[in-house]
């Protein structure tokens, strides 16, 4: 018995981790394949990589595989974010393939005949395409496929699939000849469903009224319209996303936390306005949940609370463009506190949130002490007068003795002259 040929291999040479570079390459070598495939591959490698840096522990290799990973992060986040997966173009089966190449008859391309020629040597495992190289290019035949597949996408994306008979329609077959179908459900019925079955179902078309077909082809028209309307919707949001995401309009303007709001209102004291005390009650009406302002009407205006905020933040950084946001002493600056009333601020809300944490403590340290000192102060003066009048209390009562015993003494002596003179 003669050997079989061996297959082609189903995974890509050259792909790697270990630096910056190899990421590069296997990126470049990964572009224009099956997104399924590319995602699996970057995936792998990035919890491979990770098992990796657990055993490593020489410092440049530890930065070059990190520094590999970031770049896979990286095109993963845009690979996600632009829905990319959702190209992905499922191969046919093999013998599906067959008949849809008998249907076709003589029109065929010969890169169709060439495509089906490489399919039918790796026995139907589209996997193995990815190493069979394309006669007269420099790939292979998974990324000649997905090229050729993307501009038939394009061209025929208003059109129909199957004809009345439920045969598929010249357009659908330039597609079928790619090992690829968009509707494999109606081909499967086409080819595989038992021909009495068939027609049968055809009959039953047929005998219905021509009203009722027309009715159904125009709920098709209809609904295919409304597909494309609902597609063409959703790749706006998508681009208009996108454009949010490099613009970093997202995140532009965080709101601060309603503990800042009002430490920021205390110090501020009587320099806010109305607007500002009444955006301030219905953020604290939220109980701080910034989301549901949008639908907290402003007072003597149509637009809600959100609206309102971001219109005079608008107007402030235009205002307070290279406004310095903290004095030397700590404390925000007047500019600085106009923005904090409509919690945001130009840094971080954690380091904002910190420093008037800090700044309020050493207030009230401050505070404290001057109390301590005060009440000192309170009763060292009372201990001072309490001195001095026992002190003056002492010295009276010393003098008193002092006149009671003269006193004594004069009595005395003119006791003892008189006693002398009667002697």
């Amino acid at each position: 018995m003669e050997r079989q040929p061996a297959l082609p291999s189903t995974s890509v040479p050259g792909l790697g981790f270990k630096n910056a570079a190899t990421a590069v390459r296997t990126l470049r070598a990964l572009h224009g394949r099956d997104p399924s495939y590319q995602k699996m591959v970057l995936s792998y490698f990035k919890n491979l990589a990770r098992r990796v840096l657990r055993f490593t522990r020489k410092e440049r290799k530890i930065s070059n595989i990190k520094a590999a990973v970031t770049i896979f992060d990286k095109f993963l986040g845009d690979f996600n974010s632009r829905r990319v997966i959702k190209q992905n173009n499922p191969y046919l089966h093999l013998g599906t393939l067959r008949k849809v190449e008998e249907l076709a008859g003589d029109n065929i391309t010969e890169q169709q005949k060439a495509f089906i020629a490489a399919y039918s040597s790796v026995r139907g495992e589209y996997r193995r395409l990815r190493n069979v190289r394309a006669p007269g290019e420099d790939t292979t035949w998974d990324i000649v496929r997905n090229r050729e597949l993307k501009t038939l996408k394009r061209k025929l994306a208003h059109e129909e699939l199957f004809d009345d008979d439920g045969k598929p329609t010249e357009e659908h077959l330039e597609m079928l000849l790619w090992a690829y179908s968009p509707d494999r459900r109606g081909l499967w019925w086409y080819f595989y469903t038992p021909r009495e079955e068939k027609e049968r179902e055809m009959d039953r078309w047929r005998n219905s009224d021509e009203g009722d077909r027309k009715r159904r082809r125009s709920k098709r028209i209809k609904k295919n319209k409304k597909l494309s309307n609902m597609k063409e919707a959703i790749a706006n949001v998508e681009r208009s996303l996108l454009e949010l995401k490099a613009q970093s309009l997202s995140k532009q303007d965080p709101h601060l936390s309603l503990d800042t709001v009002r430490k920021a209102e205390e110090l501020a004291g009587d320099n806010i306005t109305e607007l500002q005390r009444s955006f301030i009650a219905a953020y604290s009406g939220v109980s701080g949940e910034y989301k549901r302002l949008r639908s907290v009407r402003a007072q003597a205006g149509d637009s809600t609370w959100d609206v309102v905020r971001n219109r005079e933040l608008q107007t402030l950084k235009e205002k307070h463009a290279g406004a310095k946001l903290f004095s030397d002493d700590g404390r925000p600056t007047a500019e600085h506190i106009e923005m904090l009333l409509w919690a945001y601020s130009p840094k971080s809300n954690k380091r904002v949130a910190k420093r008037l944490q800090s700044l309020f403590e050493t207030i009230q340290e401050r505070e404290k002490e001057r109390e301590n000192k005060n009440g000192k102060c309170d009763k060292n003066g009372q201990s001072n007068t309490n001195d001095k009048r026992h002190k003056i209390d002492k010295n009276a009562k010393s003098r008193r003795k002092r006149q009671n015993s003269n006193n004594n003494d004069e009595s005395g002596r003119l006791l003892r002259r008189s006693k002398r003179v009667r002697k």
